[in-house]
């Protein structure tokens, strides 16, 4: 796997190595047959939106409204009816798929949510100081806000002597912020031992307030090492998708049927020059095989109904309580029925999809009994879903019993 910050240039953790390249360059690394991908983007928008917890749809309408259309968004629980909502804008991540391949994009996510992660896995957020990261990208260093659970927006700052009274001005532009919040404390934590050592002489920060991090990118780290529910996608993408798999099948099937189609005409032409005695003599054969195979249909079907006969029941609420636990926490049930059809055949059709559609969809891991199911993908509330339709068969009489 692949991990990349998609920004001006493009840093890069790929095996054991990391580096940054410019964008045109990007198949020196994403080459040969691992090209998956996690992407992060540093140019992303948040701002803190109350929404009722319970009220599910009315908390999505509010958040899905807290940016223009040009801007996805994802949201994450900040507070008690309070969410952080973080926007990306549309034609920047069109451009990391058309950049990388759609299939080949596991997951966007923004940057400080990485860096969020990577500073709780080593303890270095703080409850009672805001933590400020500074990131030293070489050419430039972001500077971010951590909270214990709110971030702002990374702010870029050139690599120059001018970095301890840039950092003096964002405190001071963040406290003005979070007026609210009292006397604000910080925390100042980089991957430069020189900016560290630059910002204490300076009297940006005494010693015991800052830390320093040997991580050329903890970005990177971030995205390598922790789980994330967010992920940025689009949705005319992945319809664009869908649509180019089932046209792939339509177009499969009509070559099949082209097949049979042309093999049939050729043995109706061959069979067509065959004179009238050997058309008798093959119509005679063709009603002797006939006359056998209906006795051989009603000795097969004498012996398959006592196979039958000799089943267990068909327990069906069996049936459903294998299905239901087969879903998982993160999907909805739709439907999960057995209809009865005719002559002793009964089908079970269970439908499901995806409740949040921030997260990856992936078929449902049925016990044995549903080997033999019909499992189709099916989009249910504009969500990916699943229809899963078995047909089974239990004896008339067994149902009388």
């Amino acid at each position: 796997m692949n991990y990349l910050i998609f920004d001006n240039e493009i840093y890069y953790l790929a095996g054991e190595k990391a580096g940054h390249i410019p964008k045109g360059e990007i198949n020196s690394v994403l080459s040969g047959p691992n090209k998956e991908a996690l992407v992060l983007v540093i140019d992303a928008q948040q701002q803190l939106v109350p929404a009722p917890e319970k009220d599910i749809s009315k908390r999505d309408d509010i958040l899905a409204s807290s940016f223009p259309e040009q801007y996805i968004t994802q949201a994450e629980p900040a507070g008690h009816n309070l969410y952080q909502v973080v926007a990306i804008e549309k034609t920047k991540i069109n451009e990391i798929y058309q950049c990388l391949g759609f299939a080949n994009v596991k997951l966007v996510i923004p940057y400080a949510v990485a860096v969020r992660s990577y500073l709780q896995k080593n303890n270095l957020l703080s409850e009672d100081k805001k933590v400020v990261f500074l990131d030293h990208l070489g050419t430039h260093i972001l500077l971010t806000f951590f909270g214990p659970v709110a971030f702002s927006v990374p702010r870029r700052l050139p690599a120059s002597n001018r970095v301890v009274s840039e950092l003096r001005r964002s405190q001071e532009n963040y406290r003005n912020q979070e007026k609210g919040e009292g006397d604000i404390q910080f925390f100042v934590v980089s991957n430069s031992h020189d900016l560290i050592d630059e910002i204490v002489a300076a009297g940006g920060e005494p010693r015991n307030n800052t830390a320093y991090i040997d991580e050329q990118y903890a970005a990177l780290k971030g995205l390598k090492d922790g789980k994330f529910n967010m992920h940025f996608l689009l949705p005319e993408q992945l319809l664009k998708i869908r649509k180019f798999k089932e046209a792939k099948k339509r177009l499969f099937s009509l070559g099949v049927c082209g097949g049979f189609l042309a093999l049939f005409l050729t043995a109706f032409l061959g069979l067509y020059t065959i004179n009238k005695n050997t058309q008798t003599k093959l119509t005679q054969r063709r009603l002797e095989k006939d006359v056998l195979s209906e006795k051989l249909k009603t000795v097969y079907a004498g012996k398959y109904q006592d196979i039958i006969a000799k089943l267990p029941k068909i327990d069906f609420p069996k049936i459903l309580d294998s299905f239901l636990n087969a879903v998982a926490k993160e999907y909805k049930v739709e439907t999960a029925v057995i209809t009865k059809l005719n002559n002793g055949w009964y089908r079970f059709e269970g439908v499901t999809y995806l409740e949040s559609k921030d997260r990856l969809f992936s078929h449902l891991d049925l016990p044995k009994f549903f080997k033999d199911a019909k499992r189709e993908n099916i989009l249910v509330k504009e969500s990916p879903g699943e229809r899963v339709i078995l047909d089974i068969y239990t004896e008339t009489n067994q149902e009388n019993k």
